[in-house]
């Protein structure tokens, strides 16, 4: 009977990495015939908890891995493999740790040393804690409690909280039984009370939001994580919170609302922040308009009206709204400058001002040819002015940056009308470099739109000629290449 190293037998209740170091010990046994103490016996995996706990507190539990018995006529040898299932099996109190460096301590997976008798105890279902609805703005603040739940002292090195959440003071249980403020990398005492304040900012916060603060210590564990959880209503929302005007025209001129709430329906000063870095587009005003105001003119509804045109300036359109209102946020913390913060809401506007005549793309890649080889690109030009007809479009080449292009025979241009639309198709065509050619072209396509007020438009265009690029070998009977291949005949 032959075992390979290879070969692992799978068990429902057992790790396929433990199955190793039992299946090699069978052989062993076998060729014995019945030699005492030769059959290896594996006890099935047992849990012991580190340390009892009091109370509700959770203690962490480790699980025992079988242990083999002694082999006869054959050593186990170490199995093949980074799995931590797949270590050989150990004997005594703490089998399955890893005990290397033991003059420095066990060595944690989150770093710093690791002490097996060392536990943070936490009540059952305290390590997280939601506050429910909220309003946004709020800062929600919980405390956290825990003990040193080991035989030995526990030491926490860090208590790293997530975007959105503050960590405060973590206090610890003194000898007097009050709680003192508790130095990091310090060691508390087993069964000392330990407290860690937490707080919630749900400024920017919407609907369900979670954040979580990840505990360090010297604990097998080595990370805990600890979690606040909130569901936070927004005092107003804007809709949509982002408008598309899409492609306009210079000339063009179009409007879209924006509809701002408050959630509950408090009437509301409304004011867009002036202050903000980026400057408004040309051609963008924005109107806001209160819906049935009061005696003081607030209303619980706004519109914001975006005006786009007339006089736009050709390119991408892109501003970012912050309206704010007069309420003071609710539990927030004063500002730097000793004020309330504002209930505030952003919304987006985008659009594309495409000018009299537009052209895409604007660039041209033949990629990598072969010489010889044809490759067709194609660009379309339209108006979007109906007093201009694309009925007189000319094309020239011409090098990158006035620079010499000496292809330009090797290339041929067709401009193609598109039925029903006041555009044109213009197809530049590489009908195949010389034999010989070698390295990288680029040159320029001129179009000559005949519009007095853009006369011209240019389209680069580039690539590179390689001989043998591209061509797939061709295979003769019997497997052997032909021509177009770079095999050996």
């Amino acid at each position: 009977m032959t075992q390979t190293r290879n070969q692992l037998v799978r068990h429902p209740r057992r790790p396929v990495g433990l199955a190793l170091p039992i299946l090699l010990a069978i052989p062993a046994a076998l060729c014995l015939g019945g030699i005492a103490g030769a059959t290896s016996q594996a006890t099935p995996p047992q849990e012991e908890p580190v340390v009892k706990p009091t109370g509700k507190h959770v203690a962490v539990k480790q699980v025992k891995e079988p242990q083999v018995g002694k082999q006869v006529g054959k050593q186990v040898k170490k199995p093949v493999g980074k799995s931590p299932l797949a270590k050989p099996v150990e004997q005594g109190e703490h089998a399955g740790h890893d005990h290397g460096q033991e003059q420095q301590g066990l060595q944690g997976r989150y770093g710093g040393d690791v002490d097996p008798d060392a536990k943070l105890g936490i009540e059952f279902g305290t390590e997280k804690h939601d506050f429910g609805r909220t309003m946004q703005g709020e800062v929600l603040e919980h405390t956290f409690s825990m003990t040193s739940a080991g035989k030995n002292p526990l030491i926490v090195r860090q208590a790293k909280p997530t975007c959105g959440c503050t960590v405060g003071e973590m206090l610890v249980e003194g000898d007097d039984g009050k709680m003192v403020a508790y130095v990091f990398g310090d060691p508390i005492p087993p069964g000392r009370r330990i407290e860690l304040a937490a707080t919630l900012d749900t400024k920017n916060k919407r609907n369900k939001t979670q954040v979580r603060i990840n505990v360090f210590t010297n604990d097998p564990v080595g990370l805990t994580q600890l979690g606040l959880s909130a569901t936070v209503e927004p005092f107003m929302t804007a809709t949509p919170s982002f408008v598309n005007f899409g492609d306009l025209s210079e000339d063009a001129v179009k409007s879209e609302t924006i509809d701002v709430r408050t959630s509950k329906g408090v009437p509301i000063l409304l004011t867009l922040n002036q202050s903000r870095p980026i400057p408004r587009p040309e051609g963008m005003e924005i109107d806001l308009v209160a819906v049935n105001p009061g005696a003081d003119g607030k209303s619980s509804h706004w519109q914001v009206l975006v005006h786009l045109g007339p006089n736009l300036k050709e390119g991408p359109v892109g501003y970012a709204l912050n309206l704010v209102s007069d309420a003071d946020m609710v539990g927030a913390k004063p500002l730097p400058n000793g004020s309330v913060p504002k209930y505030s809401i952003n919304a987006n506007v985008s659009g594309r001002v495409l000018g009299i005549l537009s052209c895409n793309p604007q660039y041209l890649s033949m990629g990598l040819v072969r010489p010889g080889q044809v490759v067709p690109r194609t660009v379309r030009l339209t108006s979007h002015d109906p007093n201009f007809q694309l009925d007189d479009v000319q094309v020239e080449l011409v090098g990158y940056r006035q620079e010499e292009f000496p292809w330009k025979d090797n290339f041929s241009t067709i401009v193609r009308p598109i039925p029903g639309q006041n555009a044109v198709d213009i197809e530049l065509r590489l009908n195949g470099l010389p034999d010989g050619s070698n390295g990288s072209f680029k040159g320029e396509m001129k179009i000559l739109t005949g519009n007095s007020s853009k006369p011209e438009i240019k389209v680069t265009f580039s690539g590179v000629c390689r001989a043998g690029v591209g061509r797939p070998p061709v295979r003769r009977a019997g497997g052997e290449k032909g021509a177009g291949s770079s095999g050996k005949k």
